[in-house]
């Protein structure tokens, strides 16, 4: 809940500026923003180096503050280094990287504003994960805040009262990234140093995380690289249209990123326990439940969404931010099951699920983003992000068995989406309360469909088992 408060939180916070964004930028700013942001995740993914996975496996490995010294002290001093060598040639080849990454050399300035800030950004990271394996829950919470206050703050200041357009949106993050990076530094002081470096301990680190890394960039096509291709098949105003519909699909996260947050190291931590197979299976019924009624809100109203916080200009994406929601509850999934995976020592199947996974994306970019656009896109990644959750599924259960009940996600998810894109379909020529009411009423519909499986359906498949359990006995 305390995960959930954050993001939440910061989630709204974050909401904010896309009506002031959207009110000042045209798509095609919108689309520049997205496209810079996109490289600088991928240049994360690449800097981090997969050393966040095997931090935490460390972290638990050894039990004196000393060893946990050396591994922070590792993943830091590798991650920074990384990071500063990374800035420089964006730097010093910035308008070579600007034509490439926004399609004009023009933005030259954007890119070196971006590199400059990169290592700090990435150092919120390390924060980030030390609080979360001290089980700090609350601290993690301010800090997050922090950041996300004084980038919102400091974009307004920039875009709205100093009116340096474009630029103003990256100093925002140039500034707030200094000062978190001076808090970060401050409050981890007595944690990582150089006289705690092992080249020892970062070798095994490495040795372990390196596979997971081209699965990390695999996933980053699967969630960010969309956006290339739909400036090469479209256009940069199409790709910020999609990133708006993004934007507003995030709102799910913050259901799925919160819990997410929190899962991951609470479910290594109890794996010892003799029940945990049991709490991770309800604990995935809960996540279906939960997500998809979250999902099924946003889908269905996401043409309102819209139109609270962006300008007319803007609509058009609703349908992207139905899709993208979707995409969001799957992706989730799969990051539950992967904990079999994890449990038997073994991270190939999820190396092996994301590869082939964003080899079907970028086909079905290629084959749907010629005629659907963004839409394209959006289903593109929600169908590959299925073929994953599957096959991760199917291999996890095989190495480690959890009761974990697919066939009511798969039912759930059906339901959800046959009544939202029904709910779209029919309201699209409507407007004012009757559009409202109608999509209020589908809602609603989907709300009792799914207490009426769980509550009956269910219990009708029990007392039949009953019954079949009861004749056994009579004829024995």
């Amino acid at each position: 809940m305390i995960y959930g408060f954050s993001t939440i939180i910061t989630s709204l916070i974050s909401v904010f500026l896309i009506p002031v964004y959207t009110k000042i930028f045209l798509p095609e700013d919108y689309g520049i923003i997205n496209l810079i942001n996109v490289t600088l995740t991928v240049l994360y993914i690449i800097v981090v180096f997969g050393l966040d996975n095997s931090t935490a496996l460390w972290y638990w490995k050894k039990d004196t503050e000393e060893e946990r010294r050396k591994t922070f002290s590792a993943w830091v001093i590798f991650q920074l280094s990384f990071a500063i060598l990374l800035s420089s040639t964006l730097i010093l080849f910035s308008s070579f990287f600007s034509e490439k990454i926004t399609g004009s050399r023009n933005n030259y300035l954007l890119i070196i504003i971006t590199a400059s800030y990169f290592p700090l950004w990435s150092f919120q990271k390390v924060v980030n994960m030390w609080f979360r394996l001290k089980r700090k829950a609350w601290h993690a919470v301010f800090f997050a805040l922090f950041i996300t206050v004084s980038t919102v703050s400091f974009s307004i200041t920039y875009v709205v009262f100093f009116k340096l357009g474009l630029k103003g949106a990256f100093y925002a993050q140039l500034t707030s990234s200094v000062l978190a990076f001076i808090i970060g530094v401050f409050l981890l002081r007595s944690i990582f140093s150089f006289r705690f470096f092992s080249f020892q301990r970062l070798g095994e680190m490495i040795l372990y995380s390196y596979p997971l890394v081209p699965a990390a960039v695999c996933s980053w096509i699967l969630t960010s690289a969309s956006s290339y291709f739909i400036k090469d098949l479209k256009n940069t105003s199409e790709v910020g249209l999609y990133q708006i519909g993004v934007n507003i699909a995030s709102l799910t996260n913050i259901i799925v990123s919160a819990f997410l947050q929190a899962w991951s190291p609470f479910a290594l931590s109890i794996h010892k326990e003799s029940n945990h197979k049991e709490i991770y299976g309800n604990v995935f019924t809960l996540y279906s439940v939960l997500g998809s009624i979250v999902v099924c809100g946003i889908f269905i109203f996401s043409h309102e969404v819209l139109k609270i916080f962006t300008t007319p200009k803007y609509f058009q994406a609703y349908w992207v931010a139905g899709i993208f929601s979707v995409n969001i509850l799957i992706a989730g999934i799969y990051q539950i099951t992967s904990i079999g995976c994890n449990l038997s020592g073994t991270n190939a199947p999820y190396s092996v699920a994301v590869i082939i996974g964003s080899l079907i994306a970028v086909i079905l970019y290629y084959l749907l983003i010629p005629s659907f656009g963004k839409e394209g896109a959006a289903i593109a990644t929600t169908l590959a992000n299925a073929f994953i959750a599957w096959f991760l599924a199917s291999k996890a259960q095989k190495l480690y068995p959890i009761p974990y009940d697919f066939k009511s996600f798969i039912f759930l998810v059906a339901l959800m989406v046959t009544i939202s894109t029904m709910a779209n379909v029919i309201t699209a020529e409507m407007y004012g309360w009757e559009s409202y009411l109608l999509k209020i009423f589908f809602f609603l519909c989907y709300l009792l469909l799914i207490g009426l499986y769980y509550l009956k359906f269910k219990k009708v498949s029990f007392l039949l088992y009953k019954e079949k359990l009861l004749k056994q006995a009579l004829r024995h």
